[in-house]
């Protein structure tokens, strides 16, 4: 079976601002690393540490979010968002640490999860910035903001995909061709258990749409419209945008 998922239409995966906080970090640096990493304001250079108490006093922790986000570690893969959720409640607690920098290069993720990690960076103490490297999309975006501030690397980095999708392969029809015979027994009390996706699999979507995927997109766009009050209508349907086209919109510098 398939997942919800937020994500840019590339994939096939779906998806309350606080009052901003003293701005710190005035510089940008850019890391590629699944690792946890701080910043030694004192001299500006990037360090890797195992646990973020061994990290200078006033280091600013530097956290990725890359590729598609999962609720669970992947294997051999990137880290999953309870364990990233995890990580920015270590550096929240640190004394070492004085700020959170969100590196995002992500086109989406799972609903499941999303939420969550959105909660845990609402609840941070510290100030907290997303950091949009090439593209922060469909959930990136729901997480980003929840940051207190959206920074782009460029005009040219991507920004949006608000909305929630569902996709699915249906080999059946395949399989049977082949001899195959499928047989899906129910109870006679649970009628509705594969209701939904007998319905989809025949091409009825309306029920779907309606029961699933509309509440999950108005959650969405209430969440956006909460935290990011200028964004325009246009740019709560789906589309992918330059952080130039949105600038005091979904991004702030």
């Amino acid at each position: 079976m398939c997942g919800i998922s937020f994500i840019s239409s590339f994939f096939f995966f779906l998806m309350i601002r606080r009052p901003p906080r003293s701005t710190l970090f005035p510089y940008t640096t850019l890391f590629r690393s699944f690792k946890p990493f701080s910043i030694d304001r004192a001299t500006i250079k990037a360090r890797s540490y195992t646990k973020f108490n061994d990290a200078p006093k006033g280091s600013i922790a530097v956290i990725p979010l890359s590729g598609p986000l999962m609720k669970n570690d992947q294997n051999c893969g990137p880290f999953g968002m309870e364990t990233i959720g995890n990580i920015i409640k270590e550096a929240d607690d640190s004394q070492n640490i004085d700020g959170i920098i969100l590196k995002i290069d992500s086109p989406g993720g799972t609903v499941d999860g999303t939420i969550q990690l959105a909660d845990i960076i609402e609840k941070t103490q510290k100030p907290i910035i997303a950091f949009a490297d090439g593209l922060m999309a469909s959930a990136a975006l729901w997480i980003g903001a929840s940051t207190d501030r959206i920074i782009a690397a460029t005009n040219k980095t991507e920004v949006g995909s608000i909305g929630v999708l569902v996709s699915f392969a249906d080999l059946q029809p395949a399989y049977e061709k082949l001899g195959v015979k499928f047989h899906t027994i129910t109870a006679e009390q649970s009628v509705d258990k594969v209701k939904v996706w007998e319905d989809l699999r025949a091409g009825k979507y309306e029920d779907f749409k309606k029961e699933t995927l509309n509440p999950l997109a108005a959650d969405f766009i209430a969440h956006i419209q909460s935290h990011r009050p200028h964004v325009k209508k246009e740019k709560l349907i789906g589309k992918v945008c330059f952080a130039e086209d949105v600038m005091g919109e979904l991004v702030d510098d």
